[in-house]
Parts: structure tokens; sequence; C-alpha cells
């Protein structure tokens, strides 16, 4: 999955910069290239749960008991 991602990111970036780069400075295309990375970083360091340290069978549970919560974007530590 992540691999896949990797590629359709690639894909949209490939994709868009020449024509974005058509209507506005290169400067201003790596800026927003850069915010969207920014934004990618703080949605894993808050969304994505630690699991250093943590058996397979805790991540186990971790992953069943966030699909069972109703929150979008639980913040939450499995140490």
């Amino acid at each position: 999955m992540a691999s896949s991602f990797n590629w359709i990111g690639s894909f949209l970036v490939g994709l868009l910069f020449p024509i974005m780069t058509a209507s506005i400075s290169q400067a201003a295309v790596f800026a927003i290239f850069g915010c969207i990375c920014l934004l990618g970083v703080a949605f894993i360091r808050n969304c994505v749960p630690e699991t250093r340290g943590a058996t397979l069978e805790e991540i186990e549970a971790a992953g069943i008991a966030h699909g069972k919560k109703d929150e979008a974007c639980p913040a939450t530590n499995m140490g």
C-alpha cells in the first residue's frame, strides 16, 4: 500500500509540476509541495500510533481498538 501511494504521489508531482511552473514561479511551486510534505509529517506525528517496543499482539489489539472508535484521528500512544 505504501508503495502504491509513493507511485501515485510521484505521478502527481510529475504531472502537476510543469503545469504549475507555467503559471507561477518555480520557487512558489516548491513552497507549495514543501507545505504539502509538512502537512503529511504533521498527520503522521499526530495520527499514526508509535509501535516501537510493542509486541505484535499489542499492535494488533491497538489496531482493533482503533477500528472500533468513532474518532477520525486519535493521537494514541502504545507505550
